[in-house]
């Protein structure tokens, strides 16, 4: 690490840069830039992402937190990976050489350690990426890469891995308190109780304890809506109740997640899901590339998480299922109010990984049910 840029000979300048490459850690950064925005403390954004993905979703998110910076810049980058290797460098011309602090979420990334070895920082902090942080066995933790790679970093002189990634941020900044992290110590990120405040039926934003795992296994997997509503942690008060009738109208939503390897796969389970729990709408995930029949699609440039609030708001007597499998979104809203969240856990093998069982062992310490189907 002899060879690293260390702001350690940096001057004390007080602009600080956040690295971004999805919409939800876009909504941190704007969470991060009005907490430290103070005493005359500026911010640089640097987004990046991929082809294929999806564009007006990024864009919204960066837009929004451009706004409240000095200076912004949005890159799209190839998605071969080797061709992505060489296109690395434009990044750094997007960015200043000397920064007092860099907050990034992906430290596995190769994109965050070329510009990590290149640049002169005082001090790095970390944030979450999703669910990833939440498994040990994660690239978050130990990124192994190949002799190829080893070379090409050696000639780059890329001389950061995630290990040392690690072990040099200051703290880490989480929307899962409580859980074990990448690095340490951990500073609770809350994005939406405040936003949420003032909503019927008011919830309580971030992780929320619950005792004992909710195994749930219906016949032909269809839920007991009775028995699951006994079971899910209680989110009113008798005046919150009196004050907000009962809502009248469902609104069932399964969350899309590409986790299988083959595109038609993932819409064959996706597919069989909205027949299983009669589900009306689908919510897609951003790297989605195949399309999904029976339910009508939920288009919007916002995440999931803001787009559920923003249907609290509209929709005061709507009563809101969310159906996923290991979505971190529906980790961050199963505490919003009028909102019950059901975790599937399918049969294939898939689902059944270490990394995968350790989200799932998560979902069930929160107090979400979740549902094995056949």
């Amino acid at each position: 690490m002899s060879d690293c840029v260390r702001a350690d000979t940096a001057s004390n300048d007080t602009v600080n840069l956040i690295i971004c490459t999805t919409p939800l850690q876009a909504l941190i950064a704007r969470s991060l830039i009005q907490k430290y925005s103070v005493d005359g403390n500026l911010f640089d954004l640097l987004m990046f992402y991929f082809k294929g993905e999806n564009s007006e979703k990024i864009n919204y998110y960066f837009k929004m937190v451009a706004k409240l910076c000095y200076q912004s810049e949005i890159v799209l980058l190839p998605r071969k990976k080797w061709v992505r290797l060489f296109s690395t460098p434009k990044l750094l011309k997007r960015v200043r050489m000397t920064y007092r602090t860099i907050f990034t979420a992906n430290i596995n990334s190769h994109e965050v350690q070329y510009l990590l070895s290149k640049i002169h920082f005082d001090k790095l902090e970390t944030f979450d990426d999703g669910s990833g942080n939440l498994v040990p066995s994660s690239e978050l933790y130990h990124h192994k890469i190949g002799w190829q790679r080893l070379i090409l970093n050696k000639l780059r002189r890329i001389c950061y891995k995630t290990e040392d990634l690690r072990r040099l941020s200051r703290r880490h900044h989480t929307l899962y308190p409580g859980q074990p992290n990448i690095a340490a110590p951990a500073v609770p990120l809350d994005l939406w109780t405040a936003a949420g405040q003032g909503l019927p039926e008011s919830g309580q934003g971030g992780l929320r304890q619950s005792e004992g795992r909710e195994v749930l296994r219906g016949e032909n997997g269809v839920v007991n809506e009775c028995s699951l509503n006994e079971r899910l942690p209680e989110k009113n008060t008798a005046n919150e109740a009196a004050a907000n009738p009962t809502p009248t109208r469902t609104r069932r939503i399964l969350l899309g997640q590409p986790l299988l390897p083959n595109a038609a796969d993932n819409a064959a389970l996706a597919e069989s899901l909205l027949r299983r729990f009669e589900i009306g709408e689908y919510f897609p995930h951003p790297r989605e590339t195949y399309r999904v029949s029976g339910a009508e699609y939920i288009v919007s440039p916002l995440i999931f998480e803001d787009y559920l609030l923003e249907s609290l708001r509209r929709e005061p007597d709507t009563r809101f299922e969310v159906y996923h499998l290991v979505s971190t979104a529906a980790l961050n809203v199963h505490a919003f109010p009028r909102t019950a969240v059901y975790a599937v856990r399918p049969a294939e093998a898939a689902f059944h990984t270490p990394g995968v069982t350790r989200i799932y062992e998560v979902m069930a310490q929160l107090g979400i049910p979740i549902i094995d189907i056949e």
